[in-house]
């Protein structure tokens, strides 16, 4: 499933998705199974991979803020960068 999300990370997907492509059980049991392998739902670990992929792309170009917000499938940056300070730690 994690190795899902990485190749997804850049598309917007919900929970019904996610369990649809990657396991046949219901939501509700993919999300319990999911947080006892992680400790995160599966929304929360979602985003933290979106995080990370965007510290890269603003490690790695000189995209501005809001462009890697927009890549990641973000409309508001003003939302984006309050996700990433939440997650990352920083703005």
């Amino acid at each position: 499933v994690t190795a899902w999300l990485r190749e997804h990370v850049e598309q917007p997907l919900a929970l019904a998705q996610i369990a649809a492509a990657t396991s046949e059980l219901s939501v509700f049991h993919f999300s319990r199974r999911f947080r006892a392998a992680t400790g995160l739902s599966p929304i929360q670990y979602f985003i933290h991979l979106r995080m990370e992929h965007a510290c890269r792309l603003l490690d790695l170009s000189d995209a501005p803020v809001h462009a890697v917000a927009r890549r990641l499938g973000y409309e508001d940056p003003y939302y984006f960068s309050r996700q990433f300070r939440r997650v990352i730690g920083v703005p």
